[in-house]
C-alpha cells in the first residue's frame, strides 16, 4: 500500500511537534529544578559564612578559604560547604557553573548569573 506525500507530511509534522513539546517541557522543568537548587545553594553558602562569623569573629575573606575550613560540632569536624562543587581553584560554584560573587565586607553571597544576581 503506497502512502501519498501527504500522509508522510502528516506523520512527520507529528513526530516533530511532539519532539519539540517534550523539549520544550524538559527545558522548563530543568530550569525550575535548576533554580530551586539555586536558592538551595545560596541559603547554605549565606548559613555557613553566619557559621563562620559567629565561630570567628570575622566574616571569611572569601568563598573559597570558606570551602576550605571546618569547624567542630559536639566532638564532630564539619565542613562549613557542604553538597556544594567546587571548581578546579576550590571556589563554589552554583548549579549553572558559575563561581558565586561575594562581598567580604558584609558577607553577603548572591549569584553572579545575571538573571539570579538578586536573589
Amino acid at each position: 500500500m503506497k502512502r501519498s506525500k501527504i500522509e508522510i507530511f502528516a506523520v512527520v509534522a507529528v513526530v516533530i511537534l511532539a519532539v519539540g513539546i517534550f523539549g520544550v517541557k524538559s527545558f522548563l522543568i530543568n530550569k525550575a529544578e535548576k533554580e530551586n537548587a539555586l536558592m538551595a545553594e545560596l541559603k547554605s553558602l549565606r548559613t555557613s559564612v553566619q557559621i563562620y562569623l559567629v565561630l570567628n569573629k570575622s566574616y571569611p575573606s572569601d568563598l573559597k578559604s570558606l570551602a576550605g575550613q571546618k569547624f567542630v560540632l559536639g566532638n564532630k569536624e564539619e565542613s562549613y560547604v557542604k553538597g556544594i562543587k567546587l571548581d578546579r581553584d576550590g571556589y563554589p560554584i552554583d548549579v549553572f557553573g558559575q563561581k558565586f560573587d561575594y562581598n567580604p565586607r558584609t558577607g553577603w553571597v548572591n549569584s553572579s548569573v545575571k538573571r539570579y544576581s538578586e536573589w
